[in-house]
């Protein structure tokens, strides 16, 4: 599925992607010429300087314009082409296969996993290619002109947070599996009670049916609410790293262990904050990559299950139907004869007054 993506909105991912990195270069070639600037600060105007620094912060805004229009097409395209292969395959799927899912889950694999594989493709793989590594390679190329030394440093701290990230994802990705099990239960259960009114009151499976909800409800919320508190707690871990090191690069600038000008040093934590945030967030969309694939594994498990080949095999064609006869046909209710030799034909194309033509009122 993930290849038929990419090949039906090929265009729209490589102008997306080609801008988001238009966006990376300009806006790191913006930092790198405001050091410049800063450095020069107080001698005669460098002019190219000045007038490359403008054109870059003139760029970003016009880039990023750009950039919704592919955006919004894959945004909505690739929610709407899961759900239309979704159709596709109830069309041919297997009948007893549909009765195993039940059309409560089946609503709830379709939504949620549309969805998921949007995220997939367009917030993960999408922001990765044209945003992340981008900033992140920019980043360390203008760092390593600045102080080569330090980029040893950012490498360690990169390997120090993916095994951070790597301990997240066993405990996210087992509460999220158990969130998933009750939405589609408790969706199923909230189907069933609005399609099945008559049943449910009869055998009074409302009271019981409205406390396991209730119940489901309660743990399902209890779950996304861990799963929130963990995501925002390994954020601002991260942005308390981040400011640790910034503080630690000035610190090290003044006691002139860092030989650097002030332009460097406005650049160099700039650009230590730049390189580190595509970080921080790739690990929280790498969880959340992890986290929607769950769920789109259950529609790709919907998307695999067998057709019904019946569908499929080419038999003789079937003689079309003219006319249906209804010959001495009688009927009784409750021992009253309502119909006697009753004889009606019904031609294709024909709108007939049923009540009219056998004058049903007289038989009454």
């Amino acid at each position: 599925m993930t290849t038929k993506i990419w090949k039906r909105f090929k265009i729209e991912f490589s102008v997306y992607v080609g801008i988001g990195v238009a966006v990376s270069l300009v806006s790191d070639i913006n930092v790198f010429y405001f050091q410049k600037l800063l450095d020069a600060f107080g001698q005669s105007m460098p002019i190219l300087n000045l007038v490359i620094y403008g054109l870059t912060i003139i760029f970003v805004p016009i880039f990023s314009y750009l950039e919704q229009k592919p955006k919004m097409k894959l945004q909505s395209g690739i929610f709407f082409y899961l759900k239309e292969m979704a159709l596709d395959k109830i069309s041919r799927i297997s009948y007893s296969e549909y009765l195993k899912i039940g059309s409560g889950s089946l609503l709830q694999k379709v939504e949620a996993g549309s969805s998921a594989g949007r995220n997939i493709h367009l917030n993960f793989y999408g922001r990765l290619f044209r945003e992340l590594i981008p900033e992140t390679f920019f980043n360390l190329f203008f760092i390593a002109i600045i102080d080569l030394k330090l980029v040893p440093a950012i490498l360690i701290g990169y390997i120090f947070i993916f095994i951070v990230t790597k301990y997240l994802l066993k405990i996210l990705k087992a509460i999220k599996e158990n969130s998933l099990i009750s939405e589609e239960i408790m969706n199923n259960t909230l189907i069933r009670g609005i399609t099945e009114m008559v049943t449910f009151r009869i055998n009074k499976r409302y009271k019981k049916e409205i406390a396991n909800y209730h119940e489901m409800s309660i743990s399902t919320t209890n779950n996304l609410i861990k799963m929130t508190m963990i995501h925002e707690f390994f954020f601002g871990f991260f942005a308390f790293l981040v400011a640790v090191i910034k503080l630690v690069i000035v610190i090290l600038t003044f006691a002139n262990v860092i030989s650097i000008s002030l332009g460097g040093l406005v650049a160099l934590v700039t650009y230590v904050d730049r390189v580190y945030t595509p970080i921080a967030i790739f690990n929280v969309v790498f969880v959340q990559y992890h986290l929607d694939k769950v769920t789109y594994q259950r529609l790709q498990d919907f998307y695999d299950t067998s057709n019904d080949e019946g569908l499929f095999i080419e038999g003789a064609p079937i003689q079309s139907i003219a006319t249906i006869s209804l010959t001495n046909l009688n009927l009784t209710i409750q021992n009253k004869r309502i119909l006697k030799d009753f004889n009606l034909d019904l031609e294709k194309d024909k709108i007939l007054d049923l009540l009219e033509k056998v004058e049903l009122g007289n038989l009454l």
